[in-house]
């Protein structure tokens, strides 16, 4: 069946994540970002919450980690691929850079490894595009007639958007497989999609802020 399907995987999800809502959340501050993601829990939050507008999100889950703030929303999955397609957002402070660039390699790892059917992410594995929220870096793969799936980042920092809490950056990683080429696998993560505002109506966008061009492998600026 072509219609859209939602993994099971995140509707088992999203019940035990309904079910241990009462449960405690707070680590340790000395336990490392690894260990504080193995053991905190997602839970569900609005969609009106999501710190991206994404709108062919269908769930969007949130978690703290203590410094560190992550959201993933649901995306469709309209293809007989096992996964589920997803938008991973995490903030990132001033201090989360090594050597002044985004460590994509370490995002990853921390992120669970690249989703299939990728291998690995790389800087070197790595495409580069641009649009009016800066530049993203994406990779693309076909998986039969017709379906692609494509896994991509980018970084947006407050000259882009407005990010929760304290955060200088927000690091985002997508994994998407569609019946289409990878410009529909991208539009998830595109700024004409991330832009657009609930209230404009369908496929229309917010008036375009004024942004900087920033590739999500330099560290961000203040101002």
């Amino acid at each position: 069946m072509n219609g859209i399907r939602i993994s099971l995987a995140c509707v088992a999800l999203a019940g035990a994540l309904a079910l241990s809502g009462c449960m405690p959340t707070a680590l340790s501050s000395n336990r490392t970002i690894q260990q504080r993601m193995e053991t905190t829990q997602y839970r569900m939050v609005d969609t009106q919450r999501a710190w991206l507008h994404v709108p062919q999100g269908l769930l969007t889950l949130e978690r703290d980690l203590q410094g560190v703030r992550e959201q993933r929303i649901a995306l469709p999955n309209d293809t007989s691929l096992s996964g589920d397609n997803f938008v991973l957002l995490r903030t990132r402070g001033g201090g989360a850079l090594r050597g002044a660039r985004f460590d994509l390699e370490r995002f990853v790892e921390l992120s669970g490894g690249a989703p299939y059917p990728f291998r690995s992410l790389s800087n070197r594995n790595m495409r580069t595009g641009s649009d009016a929220l800066g530049a993203f870096f994406w990779t693309e793969q076909a998986m039969g007639p017709g379906v692609t799936c494509v896994a991509a980042v980018r970084s947006l920092d407050r000259s882009a958007r407005p990010l929760p809490g304290r955060a200088a950056a927000v690091d985002v990683m997508m994994r998407n497989c569609v019946r289409g080429d990878a410009r529909a696998a991208l539009a998830p993560i595109r700024a004409e999609t991330l832009s657009a505002t609930p209230a404009a109506g369908a496929g229309a966008t917010a008036a375009a802020p004024t942004l900087r061009n920033r590739s999500p492998f330099a560290a961000p600026t203040g101002g």
